[in-house]
């Protein structure tokens, strides 16, 4: 863990609902300390935050014992199924090649609901061409983003670099 910067640390952190823990913690150590001392704490705060953390055994060098877990898990990344998750709630979250019959069911459910005849199909391979006959369901604005891309210089980069590569393989609105 030692070799995550202290920004990534706080993503994987608060994250961890999207991922389903309930928490995800790392131990408090040099680049914590370097981390806000460059965010402009205190010399005090920062021999509170090392005392405190000593204290409680929660501090980690390289004279640290290893860490200690109940239960040791191994994962093959190979089995790392893609997933949207969202809009409102983490727990909402699709296997990535499920997404389309989501859609399908969910636009079904709506023009059920809300009937607009002459109105385009959403799920036509052929796209309206006029603004004014953008479709029910249709993506009309996407980002790359979590709530913590505005402490994390990395994901902002990383979540324009994506955009930018979208962008040039032709991903656009159609009309």
């Amino acid at each position: 863990m030692r070799h995550l910067s202290v920004p990534d640390r706080a993503t994987l952190s608060n994250m961890s609902p999207e991922y389903g823990a309930t928490a995800c913690l790392f131990p408090v150590d040099g680049a914590t300390l370097a981390y806000l001392r460059g965010t402009g704490r205190e010399p005090a705060v920062l021999a509170r935050v090392e005392a405190y953390a000593r204290r409680l055994g929660l501090w980690q060098d390289g004279d640290s014992p290893p860490a200690v877990y109940d239960e040791l898990m191994e994962l093959d990344l190979g089995t790392v199924v893609p997933t949207l998750s969202g809009p409102r709630n983490p727990d909402e979250a699709l296997a990535l090649p499920d997404v389309p019959a989501a859609l399908a069911k969910a636009l079904g459910s709506y023009r059920g609901r809300h009937p607009r005849p002459g109105r385009p199909d959403p799920l036509s391979p052929d796209p309206p061409r006029d603004p004014a006959d953008v479709p029910d369901g249709a993506v009309a604005i996407a980002a790359v983003t979590s709530c913590t891309n505005t402490s994390n210089p990395t994901v902002m980069v990383g979540a324009g670099l994506i955009a930018k590569a979208a962008q040039a393989r032709g991903l656009h609105p159609p009309w």
